[in-house]
């Protein structure tokens, strides 16, 4: 009998880098540019770099779930001629879903990485196209 998407099998564990690799991936991108321009390394910068290993480590979250969707993706199922024509037409829709939820999973990871990456370099004019009000909504007293 063939493997199912809903009979797969699942193990975390493979996933578990993906926010590691994005915290180093974003650490060695802010660390190259800090190194080109020269600028040093101050203790007000390091809460900025905290900020960043967050946000870097949260892009790992979508990054793992598009990676378990894109999993069931390619999983070996029963072919379309078994099936009756209402389930092959669910089973295309379930497929258009899940495709879309590894683009939008992706879009927002890389989202993130670019937030971390600017505020670890401090260069905000990497994101100022993204929409707002042009005040702060929260104010932190540190």
């Amino acid at each position: 009998m063939p493997t199912t998407e809903e009979k797969m099998p699942f193990d975390w564990r493979p996933y578990a880098w993906h926010a590691l690799v994005c915290i180093l991936l974003a650490g060695l991108f802010v660390a190259g540019v800090s190194l080109a321009e020269s600028r040093p390394f101050t203790a007000d910068r390091y809460i900025d770099f905290l900020a960043m290993a967050v946000l870097a480590g949260g892009a790992g979250l979508p990054l793992t779930l598009g990676r378990i969707l894109f999993t069931a993706l390619r999983a070996p199922i029963e072919p379309d001629e078994a099936l009756e024509p209402e389930a092959r037409s669910r089973r295309r829709q379930y497929r258009v879903v899940y495709w879309f939820g590894v683009a939008m999973l992706s879009l927002g990871a890389a989202l993130l990485l670019l937030f971390a990456v600017s505020i670890g370099t401090g260069h905000g004019e990497w994101v100022s196209w993204f929409p707002s009000t042009g005040r702060s909504r929260y104010r932190f007293l540190f």
